[in-house]
């Protein structure tokens, strides 16, 4: 028997003395709750759970992550003393169409409120099987991640008169076309929906289409579309849903979104309450990065994810220029073709005080647009900035290195960047983020005197990652380095791709006592 067969065996052995320890309770009704997670239980083990007669109270179940298969799941749908049950977790567990029709055929659970069947093997036939289920009248969350239930299961889903409490569906990564989104935009049943989650699908403007056009679901709050094939059309009709008014979350990252779509989408003044909007991997240019840089209405907005597009400068001005954002935390505008304008813009807004994070990598942000970016004083709560790829040089690095209100900077991405010694030396001079536990310069020109100023910093004492893969760095660099006792927090040094280091240099460093142990060459 080897290790993981030992260890499996380990599991169901637990698992069944758990479950003997459960049916021996003098008293059976105090059992509210079951949770087998991830112990290797086999059919065997839930047909002895769901033959039980006694947890009259039993309200949560919760056997994610074992191998119970379709024997299994008939088992614990044949079960009809649990009529207190009100969840039941069942991801992952190798269950088909088979199991699932058999579980879907139980009267008993008329207080089930939850219901998660994940990353399983259900078709069509097993989401029929649910969706014709009557008895879960107070179902509020239902999910099916990770299946295969494509566009007629997502039609009889979509076609369900009886969940009028649904509050969560999740049918991510489902194979879920046009025919199966438009089913379910047309359901008016679902009218306490909050969460709608059908990323990763093959969804295109027609589902998308009729999703935008439903107005019974007046409570939704966050929905989720992302990895689709919706474009302009789709994102019309979305924009111009005017029922959603508690709507915080709307992800459409991974589509074909073009300027047209943007421009819809920045003009509704109805989602006032919107706090997450992500339209990253699309293809959106300077016109929807302006249109979404002018919308006023978006007061509580708190993360923007515009990454990967083509909005260029003009696109990261308007942004730059919003001031109804003051209550921003997270700004990915990655991979969008802004130069030094743009960057500049950036650095002179004042009114993002509450921003942690800022992602600008893979742009072509040189010198002049950094130095106006590290002038800035507003972001004092700023953890993230991630300027990898661009083109900051040392006059970038050093202006970095100068600013003093970024006393919250958890992780700075310097990665690719053109900077050589001079401005590693001024980075490193800084004493003011105390609280830097993530460096990254890889791909750089930094040689020997960089790393020996970074070593000397006592300020860094929580760092605990410290990247220089592939740049010019030597012995003598990786000497000074391995001596220094100031990186007391530092745990990783990844050097790998210094090409000049020896075997005395990689020793010099592995002999350090606080990151010694792990160092990548």
């Amino acid at each position: 028997m080897n290790f993981i067969e030992y260890e499996e065996s380990k599991l169901a052995l637990e698992a069944s003395q758990e479950i003997d320890v459960l049916l021996e309770k003098t008293d059976p009704t105090t059992v509210t709750e079951i949770d087998l997670s991830e112990k290797n239980l086999t059919a065997k083990n839930a047909a002895l759970i769901g033959s039980n007669t006694s947890w009259t109270n039993l309200k949560r179940l919760l056997l994610d992550e074992n191998g119970i298969g379709d024997e299994g799941a008939a088992a614990l749908g044949g079960n009809t003393t649990w009529i207190n049950l009100e969840a039941l977790f069942l991801s992952n567990n190798q269950i088909s169409d088979k199991g699932i029709a058999a579980l879907a055929s139980n009267s008993s659970w008329k207080n089930l409120k939850t219901l998660v069947l994940g990353q399983n093997s259900i078709g069509v036939e097993g989401a029929e099987a649910i969706a014709k289920n009557t008895t879960w009248e107070n179902l509020e969350e239902l999910s099916l991640h990770f299946n295969k239930i494509g566009a007629k299961g997502a039609v009889a889903i979509g076609s369900n008169t009886s969940w009028k409490n649904l509050k969560k569906l999740t049918l991510e990564r489902n194979k879920i076309g046009d025919e199966g989104a438009d089913a379910i935009g047309k359901n008016t049943t679902w009218i306490n929906l909050e969460e709608l989650i059908l990323n990763g699908n093959q969804i295109g403007d027609k589902g998308a289409v009729s999703i935008g056009g439903n107005l019974s679901w007046t409570k939704l709050k966050k929905i989720t579309l992302a990895e689709n094939k919706i474009g302009d059309e789709g994102a019309d009709a979305i924009g111009r849903n005017t029922v959603w008014v508690d709507l915080e979350e709307l992800h459409l990252s991974s589509n074909r979104i073009g300027d047209k779509g943007a421009v819809v989408i920045a003009s509704n003044t109805t989602w006032k309450n919107l706090k997450g909007l992500s339209m990253g991997q699309n293809k959106i240019g300077e016109e929807g990065g302006e249109a979404i840089g002018k919308n006023t209405t978006w007061s509580n907005l708190q993360a923007l994810h515009f990454g990967e597009n083509k909005i260029g400068d003009k696109g990261a001005v308007a942004i730059a220029s919003n001031a109804a954002w003051s209550n921003l935390q997270e700004l990915v505008l990655k991979e969008n073709s802004i130069g030094d304008e743009g960057a500049e813009a950036i650095g002179r807004n004042t009114v993002w005080g509450e921003l942690r994070s800022l992602s600008l990598s893979d742009n072509l942000i040189g010198e002049k647009g950094m130095v106006v970016i590290a002038s800035n004083t507003s972001w004092k709560k700023l953890e993230v900035l991630l300027l990898a790829v661009n083109e900051l040089g040392d006059e970038g690095a050093e202006a970095i290195g100068k600013n003093n209100s970024w006393i919250s900077l958890k992780k700075l991405s310097l990665s690719d960047n053109l900077i050589g010694d001079k401005g590693i030396v001024a980075l490193a001079s800084n004493t003011s983020w105390k609280n830097l536990e993530e460096l990254e310069l890889n791909m750089n020109e930094i040689g020997d005197e960089g790393v020996e100023a970074i070593g000397k910093n006592e300020a860094w004492k929580n760092l605990l990652v410290l990247s220089l893969s592939k740049n010019n760095i030597g012995d003598t660099g990786a000497l000074a380095l391995g001596k220094s006792m100031a990186l007391e927090g530092l745990k990783e040094v990844y050097i790998d791709g210094n090409n000049s280091l020896t075997v005395a240099g990689m020793a010099a460093l592995k002999s350090n006592k606080f990151f010694g142990s792990n160092v990548v060459f």
